[in-house]
């Protein structure tokens, strides 16, 4: 089950079971600037059951019912699995940030586009 939660302009979407969290997922809305799925986590315990691409697509649905064009995420490029997730997901890279965290590490955009 998800539910929808609202805080400082950031919208949360957690699913859950029995009142456990299994994975939560934040996205940001500026009509200017565009839609952004600004975080995706799910609990090491439920890992590999499908609850990312589950949130995703509830992402999906969301930008698609408030007529964005796209879905911009930023993934940084040492979390492998995180940049495997997007890519199967229909998310494609579109610009490289270099060096924009304290260790350096580097921050890639990326794009899905709406039909």
């Amino acid at each position: 089950m998800t539910k929808s939660h609202k805080e400082n302009g950031i919208d949360c979407v957690v699913e859950e079971e029995s009142n456990k969290y299994k994975g939560i997922m934040a996205i940001k809305r500026n009509m200017p600037q565009g839609f952004e799925l600004f975080l995706l986590m799910v609990n090491k315990a439920n890992r590999n059951r499908g609850i990312s691409h589950k949130l995703i697509q509830e992402c999906v649905a969301i930008t698609t019912k408030e007529n964005y064009r796209c879905i911009d995420c930023f993934v940084v490029t040492d979390n492998k699995n995180m940049l495997r997730l997007q890519i199967k997901n229909s998310f494609m890279p579109l610009e490289m940030q270099y060096h924009p965290r304290a260790d350096g590490m580097d921050l890639l955009k990326l794009r899905r586009y709406i039909n």
